[in-house]
């Protein structure tokens, strides 16, 4: 089987070996036909393009076809076999050195989608015909076939034909025996038709008519069509034009047509490849500054709508945070949103241990079905872990983003400590991304600062919950300290006090009318004096333990605080609403009798109001106490904050929140204020 693979591919070999000489021969031939004395250098040789094509196409291997067709064109000029071979050499190593110059600078396959590689062919073409003209006219002088006088018009002859045969046939051969790859170009039939129809008008204009019946500078016509060919057609069609115009033009000079028939017709071939050559270069130029200018149209094309999807993800990220989540729901829900807007396989999130300094996963998330994603970081294999842990921990020892093959990974900074490593990966290789990496500094800026807001928060919480509690307490003690002051005025003083009023008036009534009219007012004045401190020691209790509060329920409590409100200042007050407030905690209770007795005070001192009004509502398990009067009022939005800070204000506000409460205060200047509060009910 390895014999007749490597006999079928003998006999491949040998049969482009073959064909190479044959259209080299033909070719030469053909171009010999315009040759200058002797007969070796002409300024029409599209063989040389012929063979660095082939070279190209199917390798350097091939050489010795280049070397036989031009070996045997040569000889059948004058029959000289050692003169044949030599310039065959030349020949020769002009398509080897053309092959090599193209594979060190261009590599083999190289396209023309941009200038520079235009301009490297160009160079390529003219520096390797330097070879074959060198050795060919060195060889014609040194074997006595031409004078001295001979050797720079054939070397400049034999090189421009074999730069220009280079230039034109090269490239369309090129372009022709490869696959298109510029297949995104549209074939545009109307305007390709239009296009030949005028092409051909205007070459049969200039090289269809007799040299001496040529308008001056009508061959300068031809650049708009290699222009138009090289922005708007594909390279097949751009190097066939040039073909076509090339073919052409030397067919009409060489039979006294166009512009470029002088005196001489190897002048004149001359000065038409030098022309040809510049229409080939334009036409391959602009060709490549479209297809180049079209590559980077596509490149930023990919690029925005990439940098339109980090944007996207940080955009969601950033609502995500936004919303106050969690920190263990925030950081698998960023997770999820970088592998599925910007397509990795999964990520996780590492956090530094503050007491240990070591790290722990505490988020992961792998692009699948979110049952399989627990169970698949389960199943990890050990190895894979440890290299997860190794990147986060480079990542946390230089404090930049890193990344390493299919994975990368970033810092979450706090100034300059690191909170954690969020780290993503891929199961194919991914080249590092600019706008990924940018993203990421942002990112992991963002996701810092909502760590450390959470924790913040989280320690004010902590910090509020211990204070609320405290309240409570402190409003448990007030409230015990306070009935205990209670009984011991009801017991002792108020007790005491009574009993001295009836010892007065036992004392009066025994004495009778023994007592002198002194004595008498004494007496009656200590007696009204006992009533009136008899009186404020009954309000005095009152404040401390509301008449009715505990026996009759919520309701009484307020009406009697509303009812001695009114007899202390004159102001009417009035208590609407449901009687029976169901299973309202004690404490709630409590609360809100001090919040109105706060309220009350508050309104006598500053209100200056006629009326006070308050309505008791049970709603949505809450119940809610509404105060409101007809005061003087004041501008809530610019001191209430300084009155919310002290006095009674403040003291009603900690008394809701001990309760689980709020409190909230609406007020105008001129249009009284009104006070809500809530409480569980």
């Amino acid at each position: 089987m390895f014999t007749l693979a490597t006999r079928g591919t003998d006999w491949r070999y040998a049969a482009r070996v073959a064909i190479l000489a044959i259209c080299y021969l033909a070719a030469a031939r053909l171009s010999l036909v315009l040759a200058i004395p002797p007969g070796y250098a002409t300024a029409v040789w599209p063989p040389s393009g012929i063979a660095f094509a082939a070279l190209l196409i199917w390798g350097t291997r091939i050489w010795p076809g280049l070397w036989l067709g031009a070996a045997l064109a040569n000889y059948a000029v004058n029959g000289s076999a050692p003169l044949a071979a030599t310039i065959a050499t030349g020949n020769t190593l002009e398509g080897l050195c053309a092959a090599w110059l193209s594979a060190r600078l261009l590599g083999r396959g190289f396209e023309f989608r941009e200038p520079e590689t235009v301009f490297m062919f160009a160079a390529i073409a003219a520096v390797s015909s330097v070879v074959s003209a060198t050795v060919g006219a060195s060889a014609i002088h040194l074997s006595g076939a031409a004078s001295s006088e001979l050797f720079f018009a054939n070397w400049y002859t034999w090189w421009q034909g074999d730069t220009t045969g280079i230039i034109v046939v090269t490239s369309c051969v090129l372009a022709w025996s490869r696959p298109p790859t510029d297949s995104d170009i549209p074939v545009r039939r109307a305007e390709l038709a239009v296009f030949w129809v005028l092409l051909a008008v205007t070459l049969a204009s200039l090289f269809g008519h007799p040299s001496d019946r040529s308008v001056p500078a009508m061959e300068f016509l031809l650049i708009p069509f290699m222009a138009w060919a090289g922005c708007r057609f594909k390279q097949r069609l751009v190097t066939l034009t040039v073909l076509v115009a090339t073919g052409t033009a030397v067919w009409g000079t060489v039979n006294g047509r166009g512009p470029y028939h002088s005196l001489s017709l190897n002048e004149s071939l001359l000065v038409l490849q030098a022309f040809t050559s510049t229409l080939a270069l334009m036409a391959l130029l602009l060709y490549g500054v479209m297809r180049q200018r079209g590559d980077a149209i596509r490149v930023l094309s990919t690029e925005r709508a990439w940098l339109l999807q980090i944007h996207a993800a940080q955009h969601d990220i950033a609502s995500l945070v936004a919303r106050m989540p969690p920190i263990d729901q925030a950081l698998r829900g960023a997770l999820r949103i970088v592998c599925e807007r910007l397509s990795w396989d999964g990520g996780q999130y590492w956090a530094v241990d503050d007491a240990t300094g070591a790290l722990r996963e505490v988020a992961f998330w792998r692009t699948a079905a979110p049952a399989e994603t627990e169970s698949a970081r389960r199943t990890a294999p050990q190895a894979e872990l440890e290299r997860s842990e190794a990147l986060a921990g480079l990542v946390r020892q230089e404090k930049r983003p890193v990344w390493i093959e299919g994975a990368f990974a970033f810092p979450v900074m706090d100034a300059d400590k690191v909170l954690g490593i969020v780290e993503f990966f891929a199961a194919s290789l991914r080249a590092p991304d600019r706008g990924l990496l940018d993203m990421s500094s942002s990112l992991g800026t963002l996701l810092g600062e909502f760590i450390v807001r959470m924790r913040a928060d989280a320690q004010l919480s902590e910090y509020a919950e211990r204070m609320q509690t405290l309240s409570r307490r402190l409003a448990d003690a007030q409230e015990t300290e306070r009935r205990h002051v209670a009984v011991e005025l009801q017991e002792t003083v108020h007790r005491n006090l009574a009993a001295v009023k009836l010892e007065l008036h036992s004392f009066a009534r025994g004495t009778g009318t023994r007592l002198q009219a002194g004595e008498a007012w004494i007496i009656k004045e200590s007696l009204a004096l006992l009533d009136r401190t008899l009186a404020a020691c009954d309000e005095l209790i009152a404040e401390l333990r509301p008449a009715a509060f505990g026996d009759a329920g919520l309701m009484p409590a307020l009406r009697n605080c509303a009812a001695r409100f009114e007899r202390r200042t004159g102001i009417a007050a009035e208590v609407v609403g449901a009687d029976a407030v169901s299973e309202l905690d004690p404490a709630a209770e409590t609360a809100l009798v001090r919040i109105v007795q706060e309220v009350l005070d508050n309104v006598a001192a500053h209100a200056q109001a006629r009326r006070v009004r308050m309505r008791l509502d049970v709603a949505e398990r809450k119940t809610v106490l509404t105060i409101r009067d007809d005061g003087i009022g004041f501008d809530a939005a610019a001191d209430g904050e300084k009155r919310h800070a002290k006095g009674g204000l403040l003291r009603m506000r900690e008394t809701a929140e001990a309760a689980r409460g709020t409190l909230r205060i609406e007020s105008r200047p001129r249009y009284g204020t009104v006070i809500t509060v809530q409480v569980p009910a």
